[in-house]
């Protein structure tokens, strides 16, 4: 299907025999069709929302002379050349639900333990 290493391609049957000793041998598991189509086409909206709106405000405030150019703001910091780091706002849906009812988190608390 295209995948670059299809032995650590897991569905979400497999993972549980499979998954930890392919994470400790290559420190990467893939989790295949973690989201529906529905689901990752609205996460990818939101993000998009999200970075829209914080760039906005941070190109806003720049232009207003509140900030420099390499300075934080909020969500998101500057760096060198117009780089920007943006945290995509995680406690808000969608992103809330799939990090506690994800396909991966199964995953997660099995190979990082029950507070993961």
């Amino acid at each position: 299907t295209g995948v670059a290493f299809p032995d650590l391609c897991m569905n979400g049957e497999s993972w549980r025999s499979l998954a930890p000793g392919l994470f400790a041998e290559h420190g990467v598991v893939l989790l295949a069709e973690a989201l529906s189509e529905n689901e990752l086409g609205l996460a990818q909206r939101r993000a998009q929302e999200n970075v829209n709106e914080v760039l906005s405000m941070f190109i806003l405030r720049q232009a207003l002379g509140q900030i420099g150019p390499d300075e934080q703001y909020n969500e998101i910091n500057g760096r060198d050349g117009g780089w920007y780091d943006i945290r995509h706002r995680f406690h808000q849906e969608p992103f809330a639900t799939f990090g506690e009812r994800g396909a991966w988190v199964p995953l997660v608390r099995e190979l990082l333990g029950g507070e993961a």
